[in-house]
């Protein structure tokens, strides 16, 4: 019907190779395709090349996966990628028990061509049945000590060191010299709780640690941080500039300081983790004013994809671990102001 033969019409649906057919006649085969409401099909293309177009998705906790804002936005341009790519997504959640087992157990039955893992979940088991099957893994981390032990994984971590490096030199500009930390008990050991080395090159100096008890899910963050700021009111006040461990623990607390009439921005400063006002079902006025490190999660989800589907391609040769840094980015908003000497 478009006057060309199958391999072009091909070539045309393929993203890797619709650049080697002209553009008058692509947009000839896309029209077709469209008023004949054709899609390639996945079952005839594993008959052809033996693969399953299919890119699996390995959770533990995936209820509180999924209320998080930025997994949602990672996950969300996990799958839009992997359509694009014309790939599907299967999501394969692991019950309570012995993990490395369970996850080896679900890559059996599954046909995925290749695997996001959650750090936790890569035990050894499981790589070493995806080593022997040719299968490539990626995984989502923040901790440089989840890599340890483990062998041909691509590793997707957030590179912290360019945002910090943007927020300590815009917090001095504004005349600041000492920085408070408010996050639950959870995040203690958390690298992104770790500031006082980068702090200290800004000559700036962390006066305090306010932690607080919390509950584990994403979704009770913001309610967690409001009922912990309002019982520790008194030691937050002493400090005009706080920097909380997410967006969700800055809400609470802003709300909890405009109860009792304090300003964020005017009276104290608020700086945050994550920027989810990126994200639809968190977009409010709120978050639109919050100052916060763009995490990037959409762009860790699309740079995943195009990965694993590049190892897909050259499974016979599994590279070695590797890792690739996603640059965050300090967004200075409302909630930010000056420093009052």
């Amino acid at each position: 019907m478009a006057d060309v033969n199958a391999s072009t019409v091909s070539r045309a649906f393929n993203p890797k190779t619709r650049n080697m057919i002209s553009e008058k006649v692509r947009e000839r085969i896309f029209a077709i395709a469209e008023k004949h409401e054709y899609e390639p099909k996945s079952s005839a293309r594993s008959l052809v090349t033996g693969k399953s177009f299919q890119l699996g998705i390995i959770l533990h906790s995936l209820e509180a996966d999924l209320s998080s804002p930025t997994m949602a936005m990672f996950l969300s341009e996990f799958c839009r990628e992997a359509m694009r790519q014309n790939y599907q997504t299967v999501l394969l959640p692991i019950e309570d028990g012995e993990f490395d087992k369970k996850v080896v157990k679900n890559i059996r039955s599954s046909k995925a061509d290749g695997y996001f893992i959650g750090a936790p979940l890569m035990g050894m088991q499981t790589l070493e049945e995806l080593t022997k099957r040719h299968i490539p893994v990626a995984t989502y981390i923040s901790d440089n000590n989840l890599m340890y032990g483990l062998d041909k994984v691509t590793f997707i971590q957030t590179d912290d060191s360019t945002g910090y490096t943007t927020m300590f030199k815009t917090i001095k500009e504004r005349g600041f010299d000492s920085i408070a930390l408010f996050y639950p008990d959870m995040m203690k050991t958390h690298p992104r709780m770790r500031l006082e080395p980068i702090a200290a090159e800004y000559g700036i100096h962390v006066s305090e640690r306010i932690k607080y008890n919390s509950s584990k899910a994403p979704v009770m963050s913001w309610q967690s941080s409001y009922q912990a700021a309002k019982k520790l009111l008194a030691r937050i006040v002493k400090h005009q500039l706080i920097y909380c461990s997410s967006d969700l623990v800055a809400l609470g607390l802003c709300h909890a300081l405009s109860d009792t009439g304090i300003i964020p921005g005017k009276d104290i400063s608020v700086i945050a983790y994550d920027n989810i006002a990126e994200c639809q079902n968190c977009n409010s006025t709120e978050s639109e004013l919050l100052a916060t490190i763009e995490k990037n999660d959409r762009l860790a989800g699309k740079t995943m994809v195009q990965t694993l589907i590049a190892d897909i391609e050259n499974s016979k040769q599994l590279q070695k671990t590797r890792i690739i840094k996603i640059p965050t980015t300090f967004i200075p908003r409302a909630s930010l102001g000056f420093c009052k000497k």
